[in-house]
């Protein structure tokens, strides 16, 4: 009896247990993530400045290969350029970049081609060459100056023209015997005599100076020869240019008068520098001078004969023809004489410039 009553109670209690763990509340789950694009308020699409100064920084995407880089590179460029521009205003540029000397630039390269151009020019054997012709138009002058005086006494039945005619060429003989012989000593003189500069910026701007004289003097002169319908004009400015091409090409290759360039000179050096290279610019241009006036001078005579045989029988053709083969004929020994005499003055003040660093050499040994 006892033993039924307990199993009723055990049976009692496991029934009570089971039944409190029905009653208790399911377990609560964790609540879902909620979705934070679809729960979001929507965002404000309206355009903004901030939104706008980004959009134009950033380059926009593309699918298209190349895109990016492409447009990389554009905004690298549009940066420097508003950092050259910055730079511009400030002040800072460097010397080839918007500094205002594209034409001095322009000059300088027009100087080199002018160089390279002048590199082959044969300008010795064109000298050479030009003092041979000078040799046989002053033989063709005497010549021509006796015709010029037998046609005078002729036409005006008088003597008085042969004796003039016949001095003129002995005068004209001995003036050419002395430039012959002048010629050479002073090119001789010219090469033993050193002379120093300290940049080629004179020498460049000599140069240039003398090119643009050229051009003017022989474009100028043509037209106004053909306007005044003078051969003579035309002559003249044919000569002016030439002689300006021979300084600019001297003045290009400052080798050819034994003058060079030391960035060591002083002052003092250089201006004696200039002083020398004036004068040997004088003697090289001797044979020029010598060559063309003879040339041109027998030229006048000749016409000077013709005029004889017109109804005139008069022309300043004669005397200006004498006058020019007679300054032609005594230019290189004149220019010889000069350059002797310049040059001495130039050593002599060079000795003077000289004096006190000998002086200061002395003290210091002593």
């Amino acid at each position: 009896m006892s033993e039924s009553t307990e199993k009723a109670k055990d049976q009692k209690k496991t029934d009570s247990e089971n039944n409190d763990i029905d009653k208790k509340p399911a377990a609560k789950k964790a609540p879902l993530k909620k979705d934070t694009a679809s729960d979001a308020p929507a965002a404000d699409t309206s355009p903004s400045p901030s939104s706008d100064a980004a959009a134009a920084d950033t380059p926009p995407s593309s699918d298209k290969p190349g895109f990016s880089a492409r447009a990389t590179a554009a905004g690298d460029a549009v940066k420097r350029a508003a950092c050259r521009t910055k730079e511009w205003s400030a002040g800072h540029l460097g010397p080839e970049q918007c500094d205002g000397l594209i034409v001095v630039r322009m000059m300088e390269r027009f100087i080199e081609r002018m160089r390279a151009a002048m590199a082959a020019t044969p300008v010795d054997p064109v000298l050479d060459r030009l003092v041979h012709y000078g040799n046989l138009a002053a033989l063709a002058a005497m010549a021509l100056a006796l015709v010029y005086g037998l046609l005078g006494a002729v036409r005006h039945v008088v003597f008085a023209p042969i004796p003039r005619a016949i001095g003129f060429v002995l005068l004209l003989a001995a003036f050419q015997y002395a430039a012959n012989k002048f010629m050479g000593a002073g090119r001789h003189l010219m090469t033993s005599t050193p002379s120093r500069l300290s940049s080629t910026a004179f020498l460049n701007t000599v140069a240039l100076v003398h090119a643009v004289a050229a051009v003017v003097f022989l474009v100028g002169g043509i037209l106004l020869a053909v306007q005044q319908r003078s051969f003579a004009v035309m002559i003249s400015a044919l000569v002016i240019a030439l002689v300006a091409y021979g300084i600019a090409f001297i003045s290009l290759y400052p080798d050819r008068i034994n003058v060079t360039v030391n960035p060591d000179v002083g002052a003092g050096e250089e201006a004696l520098g200039i002083l020398s290279f004036a004068v040997k610019l004088v003697v090289r241009l001797i044979p020029f001078v010598y060559g063309v006036g003879m040339i041109i001078g027998a030229l006048a005579l000749l016409g000077a004969c013709l005029s004889r045989l017109g109804p005139l029988g008069y022309s300043q053709l004669g005397q200006q023809g004498s006058l020019l083969l007679l300054l032609a004929a005594a230019f290189p020994f004149a220019g010889y004489l000069f350059f002797v005499l310049y040059q001495l003055a130039l050593d002599v003040l060079r000795s003077i410039i000289m004096l006190p660093g000998k002086l200061d050499a002395l003290n210091a040994r002593k």
